[in-house]
């Protein structure tokens, strides 16, 4: 029980801190997260996820290296841990995550990394579902994030023009030529600009 609460405690703490979820806006029972009572959103899911994998831009080096080691600790999608066996499509190897398994409840939680480099954040959980549903479930899930990736695609910014080549020829505007020596002593009866004028 004590340490149980001594964890707790630094749960609740530093979600306060890094992710402005503060005590009576969550529901924690263990520091495992294996509990029915424990109570987070998807929304602020995505706020832990963000920050502990420093997505969110971490305001230390210290800070950095924790989201790093973090980051490296999530299964792979379709390489390795638990998500070795699932998401065999293009998103293998741009999905990391971590997965959630209680009796009735399936959770994802992780980083997809899009096609034009950008990163979403995601969290997806489902409650109330019966075992044997916990394949379609988990396919549902991948479906979920296969649309995200389509959406990350279809809102990519525009690429930037390429920069002509060295020696590709280019457009001179044309414009007034600077006065020469020449033109400011010709005597053509015409003051020079910088000259006082005489009569």
């Amino acid at each position: 029980k004590r340490v149980t609460g001594v964890q707790t405690c630094a749960l609740r703490s530093w979600l306060d801190r890094t992710s402005g979820i503060g005590k009576k806006d969550a529901v924690l029972d263990t520091g495992s997260g294996l509990s029915y009572r424990t109570e987070l959103s998807p929304r602020q899911l995505v706020a832990v996820v963000r920050v502990a994998t420093g997505a969110a831009a971490p305001s230390s080096p210290e800070e950095a290296a924790r989201a790093a080691a973090f980051r490296r600790s999530l299964s792979v999608a379709g390489v390795d841990g638990t998500l070795r066996g699932r998401f065999r499509s293009s998103l293998r190897g741009r999905v990391i995550a971590k997965t959630g398994t209680l009796t009735g409840v399936i959770a994802l939680s992780g980083l997809l990394d899009g096609p034009d480099g950008r990163t979403l954040a995601f969290a997806l959980v489902t409650n109330g579902h019966s075992q044997g549903r916990k394949l379609a479930v988990r396919a549902a899930h991948e479906q979920v994030l296969t649309e995200l990736d389509r959406y990350l695609v279809a809102t990519a910014p525009p690429a930037a023009p390429a920069a002509p080549a060295l020696d590709e020829p280019t457009t001179a505007i044309a414009g007034v030529a600077a006065p020469t020596p020449e033109l400011d002593t010709a005597d053509d009866g015409l003051a020079d600009d910088d000259a006082p004028a005489t009569p």
